[in-house]
């Protein structure tokens, strides 16, 4: 018998109590903020290893936030430039879902929360993809020119994130 036996399965708070996640928050280290008698040398040794620290997590986040960005629009231009509708009772070729659009909507916004530099290039970016978000899925299946111009501007939007990669 296949029929479904909910003893097979754990609870639910055995299920809770095998994940935990907490959130701590802590001061930014700031270079300039020493507090422990050290010499002058070690103390400069330690700003700068604290300040290439923080360097290198900024430069990560925003790498990890532009790879996002390349992933959805990407997939935008690749999609749009293999679509063909279809023809003659043919089925449409290299076919896209709703969710090409929506994902690039959701994307612009959350740029603004993930933009921990106030880069005002990626501020300029989510604005540009937020426009790209407001095509109608629908007008890029039937308008050959609308699906050819929304692929250039996405095509720029990948050109203007070229150079933070």
């Amino acid at each position: 018998d296949r029929s479904f036996d909910a003893s097979v399965y754990p609870t639910i708070q055995q299920i809770r109590a095998k994940y935990a996640a907490r959130i701590v928050y802590r001061p930014v280290p700031l270079g300039s903020d020493m507090r422990v008698n050290l010499s002058e040398e070690a103390l400069g040794v330690l700003r700068e290893s604290i300040d290439a620290d923080q360097q290198s997590r900024i430069a990560s986040a925003i790498q990890g936030l532009v790879s996002r960005i390349e992933t959805v629009v990407g997939h935008m231009v690749e999609r749009l430039k293999t679509y063909s509708p279809p023809k003659n009772g043919t089925k449409a070729e290299g076919t896209f879902r709703n969710s090409l659009v929506s994902n690039i909507a959701d994307m612009a916004d959350l740029i603004p929360a993930l933009n921990i530099i106030g880069d005002p290039k990626i501020d300029a970016i989510a604005r540009d993809m937020k426009a790209l978000a407001e095509v109608r899925p629908d007008a890029l299946r039937d308008d050959e020119r609308q699906r050819r111009r929304t692929a250039k501007e996405a095509k720029a939007i990948l050109d203007k994130i070229s150079d933070f990669i």
